[in-house]
C-alpha cells in the first residue's frame, strides 16, 4: 500500500492563534486515499496540552465554517503543546482512517479548544500537491463554527495519508452473475489491481 505526507510548512514566522482559533483546508486526491496521521505545531506559552476536534466534509471548506450541520467530527483528542517547529502527532490511535475517493474535494477544519495554542501562518492561501493529494489552504477563525476572520490564515502542519488497501487476500477472483467461468488472479505488488476481462462466450460480459 502506497503512503506519503504533505507539509505545508513554510520558512518564516509564526503567528500565535487568537482564543480559540481553528483553520481549515481543502484536499483533493487523485487515488483513494485514507487520512492516517496529522501533525500539528502547538504554542507551549500558556498550556502543557489542548484538546483538538478534527472534522471534515465531502465538498470545500470555503463558505462553510459556521455551519456546523455541514461536518463530520473525525476525532477529538487531547495533545501535548510542544512549541514552535516541534509537530504533536494525531496519530492512527486518535484518526480513525477516513476514506477520500479519487477527484473529490474534501474540507477539513482543525479546531484547538484551548486559547492561544493553535499555531500557523499569515501567507494563505496557498496549494500544496503530490502524485496523490492536492491541498489548498482555506481560512481562519477565533471559534468554532463562526464566519472565518482571516482568508489568509495558513494550516502550518503535515497531513500523513495511505493509498486505499484492497479489501481481500490474494489470491482474488470474481463471480460473474450468470453462469460464466470464473477467473482469479494473485498479484498483490500493487494496492489496487486493474483486470481487463475477455468475454469468454457471448453471453458473457467484458
Amino acid at each position: 500500500v502506497v503512503t506519503g505526507s504533505l507539509d505545508t510548512l513554510l520558512t518564516g514566522s509564526y503567528y500565535i492563534s487568537s482564543p480559540s482559533y481553528y483553520n481549515t483546508f481543502d484536499i483533493t486526491p487523485t487515488e483513494c486515499i485514507e487520512i492516517t496521521q496529522l501533525d500539528l505545531h502547538l504554542y507551549s506559552g500558556y498550556w502543557t496540552s489542548t484538546p483538538i476536534s478534527v472534522y471534515y466534509r465531502e465538498g470545500t471548506a470555503s463558505g462553510y465554517e459556521n455551519n456546523s450541520s455541514a461536518w463530520t467530527l473525525i476525532t477529538t483528542s487531547t495533545v501535548t503543546c510542544a512549541g514552535y517547529y516541534s509537530p504533536v502527532r494525531l496519530s492512527e490511535m486518535d484518526i480513525p482512517d477516513t476514506q477520500l475517493d479519487a477527484g473529490k474535494t474534501y474540507g477539513f477544519m482543525v479546531f484547538a479548544h484551548n486559547y492561544y495554542t493553535l499555531l500557523y501562518q499569515q501567507i494563505g492561501p496557498r496549494t500544496y500537491s503530490d502524485s496523490y493529494i492536492s491541498l489548498t489552504t482555506v481560512s481562519g477563525g477565533y471559534t468554532l463554527w463562526s464566519s472565518p476572520n482571516s482568508l489568509t490564515s495558513h494550516f502550518a502542519g503535515t497531513v500523513h495519508y495511505q493509498e486505499c488497501p484492497v479489501s481481500g487476500t490474494p489470491p482474488l477472483s470474481y463471480l460473474w452473475s450468470t453462469d460464466c467461468p470464473n477467473y482469479s488472479f494473485s498479484d498483490n505488488t500493487i494496492a489496487r489491481p486493474t483486470l481487463t476481462l475477455a468475454a469468454p462466450m457471448p453471453s458473457c460480459p467484458t
